[in-house]
């Protein structure tokens, strides 16, 4: 046998020794790699296949953040006290525009959520999540409120807010709706 790293000795029991080319992996071809890896069209695919999951996730991942910053805003938000005459930071809001500014809160916030659980299209599933999650942290917030001098705590703005989530997702579905009527209409 002949070394494949030198000359031979002539011995006939000689190990042939590999070439660097070899245990570096860069030999090319199929099958060649690192000592002791076996690469294969299989587990080609397979990592193909993971690295694409794994970019789902970390999508999803992101995607999380815009629901949870927007809960840290409104958080900051209902944190702030409101003074005796009913101004919070020496500005006087008035209960429509509050009640105006809640629906446009939990809406949005709920049109986040269905953002996270879309994939792509919306579900019912989706749309049930992101509504029960934006009602859920209108409930939080509520009950944070109590704990703010000068602001209170309301089961009527726990109802409003349910139902700007209820709006914003209906307000997804119909533009996503108009999208769909509108490119089979174009033959698109």
């Amino acid at each position: 046998m002949m070394k494949t790293g030198g000359p031979s000795t002539g011995h006939p029991h000689e190990q042939p020794i590999p070439s660097p080319v070899a245990i570096s992996g860069n030999g090319g071809g199929r099958g060649r790699g690192p000592v002791g890896a076996s690469f294969s069209p299989h587990t080609r695919s397979a990592n193909v296949g993971k690295r694409r999951l794994d970019r789902a996730l970390m999508r999803r991942a992101a995607r999380i953040l815009a629901p949870v910053t927007w809960m840290a805003l409104l958080w900051m938000l209902s944190s702030i006290p409101a003074a005796a005459d009913k101004t919070m930071a020496g500005i006087y809001i008035p209960k429509a525009l509050q009640k105006l500014m809640h629906v446009v809160a939990y809406a949005v916030l709920a049109v986040t959520w269905l953002w996270v659980f879309d994939a792509g299209r919306l579900t019912r599933r989706a749309a049930i999540l992101a509504v029960c999650l934006a009602s859920t942290y209108a409930v939080i917030d509520e009950v944070h409120q109590t704990f703010v001098s000068g602001r209170t705590g309301s089961v009527l703005d726990v109802g409003l807010d349910t139902f700007a989530a209820v709006l914003g997702v209906l307000v997804v579905a119909a533009a996503r709706g108009a999208v769909t009527s509108s490119k089979a209409a174009s033959g698109g």
